[in-house]
């Protein structure tokens, strides 16, 4: 980025942050589309070659366009990077393949053990409730304290929203009741499919199928409901 479009992509300028966030928040294509075109404008970007040619393939790396592909919130090479660091405490760049092996097992056992490590210390550890409702409650018993830590701050950014309409089935409407706090291309109002013969729940932010947390809109909607 620096190479193609120079300085205005410094650490800490205003394009950079606002750019981070068209990247990496975006949950739908309608505010990645609108944001996009806003950014190009106000720095003077619309007609640079660079950012034409990435806007073409967006469909490949943007992420409201991979909504429905699983990724367990990791993008990119982020998970090869993470495995590359791990191996490389356990396997000098020298060593010969049997090496590798023996040094691989022992990686691998490693891991296994820490994970018996959190899932013993989940079943030990009290969890804190912050709502002690049935949903939660639910979550705690089924989630390592990990994941249930980022469960409870989707769950907890799902207070400012309430719920628009009384239906059960069909579509139900969740609006943040602050909207002039938000910035320009968040959405205010999400639609979440309901289908209550086979409890399923669908939002248009695709947060779900994409990383395998509930998002807030859902929460908000399951609570509403009783669930």
């Amino acid at each position: 980025m620096k190479e193609k479009i120079g300085n205005i992509y410094r650490k800490g300028s205003e394009f950079r942050i606002e750019f981070d966030l068209l990247v990496n928040e975006m949950m739908t294509v309608d505010e990645f589309e609108k944001e996009w075109e806003v950014l190009m404008y106000t720095y003077n970007l619309e007609r640079n070659s660079f950012m034409r040619q990435i806007y073409e393939v967006r469909a490949k790396w943007a992420k409201p366009y991979l909504c429905d592909s699983f990724c367990a919130k990791m993008s990119s090479t982020q998970r090869s990077e993470c495995m590359n660091s791990v191996l490389k405490s356990y396997v000098a760049r020298s060593a010969p393949i049997n090496s590798f092996v023996i040094q691989f097992n022992k990686m691998y056992s490693d891991r296994c053990a820490e994970e018996d490590f959190e899932e013993a210390h989940t079943n030990k550890d009290k969890i804190v409730l912050k709502l002690n409702v049935p949903l939660e409650r639910h979550a705690s018993r089924v989630y390592t304290r990990a994941m249930f830590k980022k469960f409870s701050e989707e769950l907890y950014e799902s207070g400012p929203y309430m719920v628009k309409g009384l239906q059960l089935d069909g579509k139900m409407k969740v609006e943040h009741v602050n909207a002039e706090t938000r910035k320009r291309w968040w959405k205010v109002t999400y639609e979440v499919d309901v289908d209550r013969e086979s409890d399923t729940y669908t939002c248009e932010c695709g947060m779900f199928p994409h990383s395998g947390m509930l998002c807030r809109h859902v929460l908000k909607v399951m609570l509403h409901v009783g669930v």
